[in-house]
């Protein structure tokens, strides 16, 4: 539920809408949640995939951690741990 609600969420890099959930620290570095994800448009996934962490964070004047406590909040908030209506 938690990653079809950030699918409809817009980019936090470019405000783009259609985003994929991207997980961050990605899922290959080991430790990751499902509730550590930002919605990112394709060509921004891509270009944080490309770039790395720091570059692409940096290059949008933002702080992952943030983002997802952030999201994460909103979700609860409007949601609690039931389904959202879409």
């Amino acid at each position: 539920a938690y990653l079809a609600w950030v699918r409809v969420q817009p980019c936090v890099a470019c405000a783009e809408y259609g985003c994929d959930p991207h997980h961050e620290p990605p899922r290959s570095h080991g430790d990751w949640h499902d509730h550590l994800t930002v919605p990112l448009c394709r060509r921004c996934h891509d270009r944080r995939h490309a770039e790395g962490a720091g570059p692409f964070w940096k290059s949008c004047a933002a702080e992952p951690d943030l983002l997802t406590a952030g999201l994460r909040a909103r979700y609860l908030e409007a949601y609690g741990d039931d389904e959202p209506p879409f």
